[in-house]
């Protein structure tokens, strides 16, 4: 009987974590004009309603608000010039990873984009490696 390696993945889309202000301003690109707070933002359309009136919402949207320590092994690549989601963002899923004994690893790529940059040898290298030593454990 073969042996077979469950692959678990783990994909979030606009971390609704807590980066507060301050924290987006100094992740955020200058030529966007996505304005992540506001009322009328990506995030608020997700939960229905603004996300300073909705912390409920926020939190039932956060993938941070259900990490165990049961979860899968994550492995986080974000680019530095991002200009969609700041790099808090997965900061933040990095440190509540780590919080919850969840064995993670984060690579901040410096000038990527939202994808364009990530998507290079050298990182589909560390992804293969990342998968093949975490098969190994299972």
């Amino acid at each position: 009987m073969k042996n077979y390696f469950l692959l678990q993945l783990f994909i979030t889309l606009f971390l609704l974590n807590g980066c507060n202000s301050a924290e987006r301003s100094a992740n955020s690109v200058e030529y966007v004009n996505l304005i992540h707070d506001a009322p009328d933002s990506p995030e608020s359309s997700l939960i229905g309603g603004p996300i300073q009136d909705n912390a409920d919402k926020c939190a039932s949207a956060n993938p941070i608000t259900y990490i165990d320590s049961s979860d899968p092994p994550f492995l986080i690549f974000h680019g530095t010039a991002d200009p969609l989601v700041p790099y808090c963002q997965s900061e933040k899923l990095f440190e509540a990873l780590l919080n919850m004994n969840v064995p993670s690893q984060f690579v901040l790529v410096p000038e990527a984009k939202h994808g364009q940059g990530l998507f290079e040898e050298k990182y589909y290298n560390m992804m293969t490696s990342f998968f093949l030593s975490e098969s190994k454990k299972k």
